[in-house]
């Protein structure tokens, strides 16, 4: 049975590529089985603000990076001992995940009746938009959250709508 070798993740000063200011770009290096993987960090260094960083005793203008740096390998490392199976796919969907957009239902909604509006759905599009009309009724034009569609809540809309109807 293959064993996997520990995954590592530091911070490197990467010195072959210059930026036009002179400094040069402080990565994040990820290794795996012996395969190793640079991502960009936001942080850069000249020579000698690296030199500082690096030092038994570094001086306050280095500190405030040497925080943010640790902060950025700690991550690396917290994402990489959360994945059961490594692999460099996960990693990078964990480490960079984006704030995730969250839209609501009636968002949602308007999304879907602009999409079938542009492909000439018009017919689907008006049934859409006449039943987010009921709900934005029924739930009196606030904001929706998936979390809010329970059981108990369609219940409560379907005895409304009957009760309507009647």
């Amino acid at each position: 049975m293959k064993t996997h070798k520990p995954t590592t993740a530091i911070l490197l000063w990467d010195a072959r590529e210059r930026i036009s200011d002179g400094t040069f770009p402080i990565k994040l290096r990820v290794t795996w089985n012996r395969e190793r993987k640079y991502y960009a960090t936001k942080f850069t260094a000249n020579q000698e603000m690296w030199k500082r960083v690096k030092s038994e005793k570094p001086r306050t203008d280095a500190k405030e990076l040497i925080l943010e740096l640790n902060a950025v390998e700690q991550k690396a490392k917290t994402v990489i001992s959360e994945i059961p199976n490594f692999s460099f796919r996960e990693f990078e969907e964990r480490f960079f995940e984006k704030e995730k957009k969250e839209t609501g239902v009636f968002q949602e909604y308007e999304n879907r009746i602009a999409k079938l509006r542009a492909s000439a759905r018009i017919g689907t599009a008006v049934s859409y938009e006449s039943s987010l009309a009921s709900l934005k009724t029924f739930g009196g034009n606030r904001s929706m959250h998936f979390e809010d569609i329970t059981l108990d809540f369609l219940n409560r809309y379907e005895k409304s709508l009957l009760v309507d109807s009647a």
